[in-house]
This record gives structure tokens, sequence and C-alpha cells, in this order.
């Protein structure tokens, strides 16, 4: 595409209104915005953001339209008319446009087959722990929390825990109270890799101070902080376990002091 034809359609874009766009396309369609929602695949809030001109159109939308027989050229130029028919010749602005769209919608199925194939085959158990490890797969423009973020929680030999503050996002699907209740820490070491929580991965902690038989949990001892696997040892303390098939494991007796931190909810996405 030249360099002139693409300045031409970025001045075209220029004047266009697309919420009055949106509004006539529907009038044309004879759909309302559920309808309209429906048949794209989108939610009727972001169809309304559309519409009411607080958020611009985005490329799953304009795809979602060109499927609908809508003339893209139409909706972001004014120009032609609005359905359009098999001899129509698109703007080379236009299809370079869906061939991106198309190029990120492959990423997107593909990852959805990913996703479908782990749930056919079922979940899968953490190793001697009684508990389901939930791993959800990140959601293409999923809506997101900000969680306070830790630097160090070792999962390894423990390690001093930073106090330094800041936020990172967070998919608002692992977020089952209040946003307040976790926090984020990156993991240093390989203790537990046969929990599958290997080296440098971000993961997700409730806070808790409640220790628990078999549960993954961030414990504190002499002011250092670790990740591993408690084990009750009844009437004589805790054991704090690694949990990478070599048995290795710290013991805690009925005197010595430790605390809580929180329990292990799930290793966030690398785009987290």
């Amino acid at each position: 595409m030249s360099r002139k034809s693409f300045e031409n359609s970025k001045n075209l874009m220029k004047n266009i209104v697309f919420s009055d766009q949106i509004k006539l396309l529907m009038k044309t369609l004879g759909l309302k915005q559920a309808s309209l929602a429906v048949k794209l695949g989108l939610s009727q809030g972001v169809i309304s953001e559309f519409a009411s001109g607080s958020r611009e159109p985005s490329k799953e939308f304009l795809l979602g339209l060109s499927k609908l027989g809508v003339s893209l050229d139409w909706f972001l130029t004014g120009e032609g008319e609005i359905l359009i028919t098999q001899n129509d010749k698109k703007h080379p602005f236009i299809a370079e446009l869906e061939a991106i769209v198309d190029k990120k919608l492959e990423k997107i199925e593909a990852r959805i087959a990913e996703i479908e194939g782990r749930i056919n085959a079922g979940p899968s158990k953490a190793p001697d722990s009684g508990m389901f490890v939930s791993e959800p797969e990140p959601e293409y423009g999923e809506e997101q929390e900000d969680i306070i973020y830790v630097e160090g929680i070792a999962a390894g030999k423990p390690i001093f825990q930073s106090e330094a503050r800041s936020t990172i996002p967070v998919p608002k699907r692992y977020i089952k109270t209040k946003p307040e209740d976790y926090y984020v820490g990156h993991i240093k070491g390989t203790s537990m890799t046969a929990a599958g929580i290997p080296d440098g991965v971000l993961v997700l902690i409730r806070i808790s101070d409640v220790p628990r038989d078999g549960a993954i949990q961030v414990v504190e001892c002499q002011g250092e902080a670790t990740l591993k696997r408690m084990r009750e040892i009844p009437g004589k303390g805790w054991k704090i376990c690694f949990d990478d098939h070599t048995g290795r494991y710290i013991e805690i007796g009925p005197g010595d002091e430790f605390h809580i931190q929180g329990d292990f909810i799930a290793v966030l996405p690398e785009d987290a």
C-alpha cells in the first residue's frame, strides 16, 4: 500500500464519527445493540461503548462487520454503500486492515483450540496435595485488577521478602474476593517445579495467616519468606516441604516461630 493511499485513507477517517456510523448501521440492519452484539460475538457493553463514542471500534468489531456483509470502506470513510456486493472492490486500506485482523484471529482461534484440548483432557492433580492447581488460560481483552506486587518469594532457600510495593495488572477471573486480599510475587528458585511452579514466574497469593496441611503457602521464618507445601506433624509441629521429588523439608517444632503470609492461587500467564 502506497504512503499516499494510506495518508488519503487516514484523512477520510478523521471526518468520520464512528458512533454515528454504528447508529446508522443498526437502523439499516434493523438491529438493536443486544442483537448486534450477538451477531458480532461481542458483549452488549462493548457495543454500547462504541455507539456512545466513549471507545473506538476494535479490529474484532470491524472483522465482524465485514462478515455481516457491511462495507468497511463505508464504515471507515463514509464512501460507498453500507452493504457490499460480490462485485464491490475493496479499498487497499480496508484489505490491509482485514489481513491484519485475520492474522490476529487465527492466533486467538489456535489458543481457544488449545484450551479446549486441555479441558477435554481433564484437570491435572497436584502431587499429594488433595487439591487441584488452578491454571486458567489468558483470555483475549479481559478485564484486569491492579494487585500489590512484592519482589521476592523463594522456591528454594528462604530469602528476605522485599517490602517494596508497586502494582501489577491481574486478570479479574483470578480474583474471587476483594482485590486487597491478594498480592503477586516473583518466584526465585526451583524447589516447587513438581507442583508446576518454575523459577521466574509470577504467582498470585491470597493473604492468609492459617497453616493448612497439604496446601502450598507462603511461610515466613525469621523474617525470610518462601513458597512451600505445608505438612502437619500431629503433636510435633510442621514440615515446610520442597515439591521437587527430592523429599527435602524444613522442620518447624512446636516452639519455633513462623508466620503464614498467604495461600498459593495460581501461576499467572506471561502476559498478565
